[in-house]
């Protein structure tokens, strides 16, 4: 495929898209220039990809996030679970 074009309902260009010189990736035939022009969003954009990888594994570690302090995990569909409040500073400490 060299290009794509986009139509709305009445004909007019959505998307005017270009791909160029086509490279296999692990055997996987990609373009290496993409040009996409969005003519009613009044915006275009060139890529130019240097390197690529195609199905590559992702270690488990990497989807791993540490919970940032002063935050509360609530999983989807479990009711929330509040916090535990702060201790009270001691007296005679400052804040």
């Amino acid at each position: 495929m060299a290009r794509q074009m986009i139509f709305d309902d009445d004909g007019n260009i959505l998307t005017d898209a270009r791909y160029s010189q086509w490279h296999p990736y692990d055997n996987v035939p990609f373009p290496k220039h993409i040009e996409i022009n969005r003519p009613r969003d009044e915006y275009a954009v060139v890529i130019d990809l240097v390197k690529m990888e195609i199905n590559k594994g992702v270690p488990d570690d990497q989807f791993v996030l540490d919970q940032p302090e002063g935050t509360t995990l609530q999983p989807i569909g479990q009711p929330v679970t509040p916090a535990a409040p702060a201790a009270p500073p001691k007296k005679g400490s400052r804040p």
